[in-house]
């Protein structure tokens, strides 16, 4: 039916009905004749068995066009209970159907005495036809190449859902009740509490007069007005703003006098694209030199009276003064830019109190760590005085040993100083605290005799002692030579083998009587030297001996190697006791411990973990709030001054950086005041606010729109130091940013396709987005006007795409286009019967039906009446003036 999901008509356990089963008992063979349970076997619908209600309960904006349904976790309950076997076409009635009616006032809904379920009474022209129920009900599956739908549901049914919809055409801004009710005449008077003859029984349960219905399950929603995506994005059309569009004209007669020119065209963030209003006459040149004058005066820090006047907008993060040419001479001796600068101010003074509480945060409580940085900065001077009185003076050896706590965390080469002590001389019990206890309170010698005593420790050399004896059971070199040095001759005409080896004796072929059987196996020879008989004679000396005297020596050299032990004994050289205690004393007079304690418990950020005592801390904040939000929450026009858009109209614009960068630059100096005023300790040169439009949920979303202002360089023009000079902005307005304000807009690179262009696989996503009024929108992009409509003329698509969701059911509104597919079917294209599509009555045909057949089955009028996602593409070329033509010399 689709590429992710298929669809079949109905779906049921494998039928039993009428079916004989044959037991055995006491040796007798007994038929049963089966059955399924029927609609009149259940008065209830446990919640547990629905995955979906569509709307949602109490949901207020449906639109009118959809069709409600219900989905089930269990593939086959629709048809579960129901009594009939399938029709010759193959279509079976589900034992349940989804009724939607209005509501005025009051609910429909009653309880009857002893009835089990709630019921409703419903007119014959507030029903569907009950013969065309099963086509409203159908079992979904995702699809699957390698099986067929039937394999799929028998191997995998937790994949499968049912959905039965309700046909009916809504009326716009109304309230409904949808109830899901039993089809057949026994489900109906069994959920009524009212005796039923066949709980099988497969008559309706309504025809054409009113009827009473018990409700399994209900919910009420209301309808949002008439227009879904597709006809609301319809209506849009691109138009060019920059030809109705005027900027906004001020008044700068209060600093360039009666000068030509006094009235100032006023361009605020966005601006139509290739659109230029310049400031000409005489008003510009004397209003800059009047402002240059008063910032002067202001700033001169000689005058006897300090002067009064007008704020040198980023004079604190810059840390000079005017610079022409220079930015901070660009954006104060322009009224215009120094009316951006003090809408930028006006936004922090309207929203201080959020703006400082959200910096709180970030600095957390400076003033206690202020305070306590500054008992630690004291704890650390008494540190230093008390080494400087009491441990200074003191002799090398006695400094050494009342310094002995801090060798441990005193480096020396790659050990510790501890570790320094403990390979030298000195003993370490020299530096334990019982020997300082001893020295002073039993030193009758007086200080000199311990230091002598310590000195004379340090340089001593400690006697290396004899080794000791060797236990008799050892087995030595020396004891082993003797023994295997006496080695007996062998017998001649033998010749013993290496050590090692052990050859097999050999076995004569007749043993002599007398003399016991040799056993089977190999024989070991004894351990030790074995003696030759008596009397036998020695062998001469020649090659056997050489062989037997190598053998030894080498059994020899192998025991030297196993009984030898080489110990490393390590040097005690002599401790620089002097060097030693002048460096432990110089660690102690400067290890403020109190200072590394407060520095472990603050995080101090980018400013590192000093802590100086004359250097007061500062917090490092960014405040992410965007400017554009609040500007347009003081006036909608302050975004965008003299651009009109009417309704249903897309329109490119583009990013003013003059004005974007002011504004940010008369923010920031009014938010470091107002932290200042308020005792925060920041630093007067920061940036906290880094952002003009809101990137929040777009790819770019940790990234800044400007640098901090103390890093632009002096000389750059204004305009130089935002991210996005110039970027391509589209704006949006119309019914369908109210009704779909979250639709998805992207840009697209055009592909040519002869003779024609469509939108290609490239797409940009937006840098920023955010919204002007209920009804319009912009959206940013990472791309020039010129690029958008694109030298070649290709260029870039604007694609506007309906928020992805759940899936949906329905036709689109009304509508005089042709039925080329099954995604054009429109409500006039049915026939629509006491509210409800009735199937029969009109067959509606498209040009490419694509496999599909209105009115076959429930699966066939799922897949017409699936709403796929709606995308609109609107070229920027048509949102610009046309270009110049060409000049020919």
């Amino acid at each position: 039916m689709s590429d992710r999901v298929t669809y079949l008509p109905w779906a049921r356990p494998e039928d039993v009905g009428n079916g004989a089963l044959a037991v055995t008992a006491a040796g007798q063979d007994i038929g049963i004749t089966l059955g399924r349970f029927g609609p009149g076997d259940v008065i209830g619908l446990g919640d547990n068995e629905i995955l979906r209600r569509e709307p949602p309960p109490g949901s207020v904006g449906f639109q009118p066009s959809y069709f409600p349904f219900i989905e089930f976790g269990a593939p086959d309950l629709p048809w579960r209970l129901t009594p009939t076997e399938p029709d010759a076409h193959g279509r079976l009635r589900p034992w349940l159907a989804l009724v939607v009616v209005p509501v005025e006032g009051e609910s429909p809904l009653a309880q009857a005495a002893g009835a089990p379920l709630l019921e409703i009474q419903l007119a014959a022209d507030q029903l569907p036809q009950i013969d065309e129920i099963d086509l409203w009900a159908h079992v979904q599956l995702p699809a699957d190449p390698q099986a067929t739908p039937e394999q799929l549901l028998a191997t995998a049914p937790d994949r499968a859902l049912a959905r039965v919809i309700s046909p009916r055409a809504l009326v716009p801004r109304k309230q409904y009740l949808a109830c899901v009710v039993p089809t057949f005449e026994a489900g109906r008077l069994a959920g009524l509490g009212q005796p039923l003859p066949d709980p099988r029984s497969a008559d309706p349960a309504w025809g054409s007069v009113a009827v009473t219905l018990p409700v399994l399950d209900s919910w009420t929603f209301s309808t949002t007005d008439a227009g879904d995506f597709e006809t609301l994005a319809r209506r849009l059309k691109p138009r060019d703003l920059a030809a109705a569009s005027r900027p906004w004209p001020i008044d700068v007669f209060r600093i360039s006098g009666e000068a030509d020119g006094r009235v100032v065209p006023f361009e605020t963030a966005l601006v139509p694209a290739g659109w230029s209003d310049p400031w000409h006459g005489s008003a510009r040149g004397i209003a800059a030199n009047r402002l240059r004058t008063w910032l002067q005066r202001v700033a001169d820090a000689s005058a006897e009276v300090p002067a009064v006047g007008p704020p040198l907008y980023g004079g604190m993060a810059a840390a000079s003064g005017l610079t022409e040419p220079g930015w901070t001479g660009e954006l104060n001796l322009d009224p215009r830019l120094r009316a951006a600068a003090a809408l930028g101010a006006d936004f922090v003074q309207r929203n201080q109190d959020a703006l400082v509480a959200d910096a709180w945060r970030q600095l957390g409580d400076i003033r206690r760590a202020n305070r306590e940085r500054d008992v630690a900065a004291l704890a650390g001077l008494v540190t230093n005085r008390l080494v400087a009185r009491h441990v200074q003076p003191l002799t090398p050896e006695s400094a050494l040993s009342v310094t002995a706590p801090v060798l441990a965390r005193q480096k020396a080469g790659d050990a510790t100083a501890l570790a320094a002590v403990a390979s030298s001389a000195l003993p370490t019990a020299v530096l334990a605290p019982a020997f300082r206890r001893l020295a002073v309170t039993k030193g009758r010698a007086g200080p000199d005799a311990q230091a002598a005593f310590v000195a004379r420790m340090s340089t001593r050399t400690p006697p290396q002692g004899a080794l000791p004896p060797a236990p008799p059971q050892l087995l030595t070199v020396a004891r082993a030579r003797p023994r295997l040095g006496a080695v007996p001759h062998p017998p001649i005409g033998v010749v013993h083998p290496p050590i090692g080896v052990v050859h097999p004796p050999t076995v004569p072929a007749q043993p002599s009587v007398g003399h016991p059987q040799p056993s089977v196996g190999p024989a070991h020879p004894p351990i030790g030297p074995a003696h030759p008989p008596a009397g036998s004679a020695q062998p001469p000396a020649g090659p056997a001996l050489a062989q037997r005297r190598a053998v030894v020596d080498a059994g020899i050299r192998q025991l030297a190697l196993r009984a030898i032990r080489t110990v490393e004994v390590p040097l005690q050289r002599p401790l620089a006791i002097d060097a030693m205690s002048r460096s432990a004393t110089s660690d102690l007079a400067g290890f403020d411990i109190a200072a590394r304690r407060l520095a472990a418990r603050l995080d101090l950020g980018d400013t590192g973990r000093e802590v100086r005592p004359t250097a007061p801390l500062v917090g490092a904040i960014d405040v992410p709030w965007p400017l554009a939000d609040g500007l347009v929450e003081m006036d909608a026009r302050y975004l965008m001054a003299g651009v009109a858009p009417p309704p249903d109209t897309a329109g490119l614009l583009e990013i003013n950086a003059g004005f974007v960068t002011a504004a940010l630059v008369g923010a920031n100096d009014e938010l470091i005041h107002e932290l200042t005023w308020r005792g925060a300790k920041v630093d007067r040169r920061a940036t906290p606010l880094l952002r003009f439009f809101d990137r929040r949920g777009t790819a770019a979303d940790a990234a800044t729109d400007i640098a901090p202002v103390a890093s632009w360089p002096a000389n750059d023009s204004l305009a130089s130091n935002f991210a996005f000079t110039g970027r391509a902005v589209i704006l949006l307005r119309g019914e369908l940013v109210r009704r779909f304000p979250h639709s998805v807009v992207h840009a697209a690179h055009a592909i040519r396709e002869d003779p024609l262009r469509k939108p290609g696989p490239e797409v940009r996503l937006p840098l920023f987005r955010g919204a002007i009024t209920d009804d319009t929108i912009f959206v940013g992009f990472d791309l020039t006007p010129d690029e958008m409509r694109g030298p070649d003329g290709l260029g870039w698509y604007v694609v506007i795409t309906e928020q992805p969701a759940a899936p949906r059911f329905g036709l689109d509104e009304a509508s005089e286009h042709q039925l080329k597919t099954w995604n054009d079917l429109a409500w006039n294209d049915v026939a629509v019967l006491q509210s409800y599509v009735t199937a029969s009555a009109r067959v509606p045909v498209p040009a490419d039906p694509g496999g599909f057949v209105w009115n076959h089955d429930a699966a066939h009028m799922a897949g017409i009446t699936y709403q796929r996602l709606v995308a609109i593409a609107i070229h920027a070329a048509d949102m610009l003036p046309p270009p110049p033509p060409p000049t020919h010399l």
